[in-house]
């Protein structure tokens, strides 16, 4: 609906729709696999729009970079809920963990591009945790909290443990 009321009311203007979505599962030491699924849905906060659109407006002399994206976990319990205006991900974060892998896929037929930008963390004591920033350095703000995912279902980690995070960017026209 809030499509068609933006192609009403400016009909020549391209709408794009950004969501963005975190996946996860425990590898355990023992071997073990939890699936957590999809997570959350996250919310991409203002910042990162404004990000976006000055990097629009330096017309390509600024281009983004999925180089310059890091993960900050949160074991708040609980946490606050997601918003728009989050500039932080919680009280208690662990240290920042820079992505494993980073990619992109375009199709042109659907008009859908993704950015897929994936995650391997080791853990030497136990957490709970319930919730993930998304950390995009290469703005001319320094770090921008890109996205805030609060978890679902809170994953439960111990020492040993490896956490596998796939966070994905869909931008569709």
């Amino acid at each position: 609906m809030k499509r068609f009321l933006k192609k009403l009311l400016l009909p020549d203007a391209d709408v794009l729709e950004l969501k963005g979505e975190v996946f996860g599962k425990v590898k355990t030491k023992e071997g073990g696999i939890k699936n957590y699924g999809r997570l959350s849905g996250g919310v991409i906060t203002n910042g990162s729009l404004l990000e976006i659109l000055k990097m629009m407006n330096s017309k390509g002399s600024m281009a983004p970079s999925v180089v310059g994206v890091y993960c900050q976990l949160c074991y708040d319990d609980p946490p606050a809920p997601e918003s728009p205006n989050d500039t932080t991900v919680g009280k208690n974060v662990l240290p920042n963990t820079p992505f494993t892998t980073a990619g992109y896929i375009a199709d042109t037929t659907t008009q859908t591009y993704k950015v897929i930008v994936e995650y391997d963390i080791s853990f030497s004591s136990s957490y709970t945790l319930t919730c993930a920033g998304f950390f995009w350095i290469g703005t001319t703000a320094g770090p921008t909290l890109f996205d805030r995912a609060v978890f679902n279902t809170p994953i439960v980690v111990n020492n040993g443990d490896l956490l596998q995070l796939t966070y994905t960017l869909t931008i569709t026209r």
